[in-house]
């Protein structure tokens, strides 16, 4: 499925003569992080949807030998963004760093100083594996749940795919991400660590992680914590997670805990304050 935020020739930015190309898993909060940070330098792009582990027979055609490995993902991995220049992004930081060094003489926006890429790299690192850790662990027991998600997020027949596909997808998601009820519940502490420890940053009454300007830093927080909330589209995420009350209450008890606990925090709650107020906001 194609996602296109095409504004032709940007206004904004002349000389963007073409769409930056996004190739994303499309509910991934990694890649929520860059449709945010493209939404609001208003960068047109066309973004390539796919569902997880069906994005590895796409992606070594769209990096080919430039795709880069980390601690946290293969060198296949995405989000991936051609720009208009033909240069290939392959990391949701590097992503937003290029895109803040490009065009903030053209529309001033993001603060991203050290000590806040520092913060970044920490969610990227610890909060963000974890997250998908907890939520793999239970959504991937209901593929009734799984093809719902694939059909929200991705076209009729890329979801019949992943449908169909699903039995050894599920494997290869579980075994990858080493998703077992202990790492489940490891996770869960280092959840709850990186919420505390959001929550001392903002009890001198600051509006935002740095203070009194919104920064690269928070956007980093309200997508890859925040995403442990369950925003809906309603709430400003870009894509279809399974909604609390339909989707969780009832099949997954510890689940629908854990995400109540994670949006009735003081982290959870800047998270959804900075979807409500900040997402698709020029």
């Amino acid at each position: 499925m194609l996602r296109s935020i095409d504004l032709g020739p940007s206004i904004l930015h002349p000389k963007i003569q073409k769409p930056f190309r996004l190739t994303a898993i499309h509910f991934s909060p990694y890649v929520e992080k860059v449709r945010w940070v493209l939404d609001l330098y208003q960068i047109p792009y066309v973004e390539r949807a796919l569902m997880p582990v069906l994005h590895f027979a796409v992606l070594p055609w769209v990096v080919g030998l430039k795709g880069k490995k980390d601690s946290q993902s293969s060198r296949f991995s995405t989000p991936v963004v051609y720009t208009d220049r033909g240069e290939c992004l392959s990391d949701s930081s590097s992503i937003v760093s290029y895109v803040i060094d490009r065009f903030s003489s053209v529309k001033p926006g993001l603060a991203f100083d050290q000590e806040m890429i520092a913060f970044d790299q920490y969610c990227k690192a610890e909060v963000g594996p974890g997250l998908r850790k907890v939520f793999y662990h239970s959504v991937l027991q209901d593929r009734n749940l799984m093809r719902k998600l694939a059909i929200h997020n991705v076209g009729p027949i890329q979801a019949k795919l992943f449908d169909l596909s699903f039995p050894w997808i599920k494997v290869l998601i579980e075994k990858g991400l080493v998703v077992t009820e202990k790492q489940s519940q490891i996770s869960k502490d280092q959840l709850r660590r990186a919420y505390d420890r959001v929550e001392k940053m903002l009890s001198d009454g600051r509006p935002f992680l740095f203070g009194d300007r919104l920064s690269a830093a928070d956007i980093s927080w309200a997508c890859l914590g925040g995403a442990m909330c369950m925003p809906s589209p309603n709430e400003g995420y870009g894509a279809f997670l399974p909604d609390l009350e339909i989707d969780l209450r009832d099949r997954f008890l510890d689940l629908y805990a854990f995400v109540k606990e994670c949006r009735q925090h003081r982290a959870g709650q800047h998270a959804l304050f900075l979807f409500s107020q900040y997402r698709n906001v020029n």
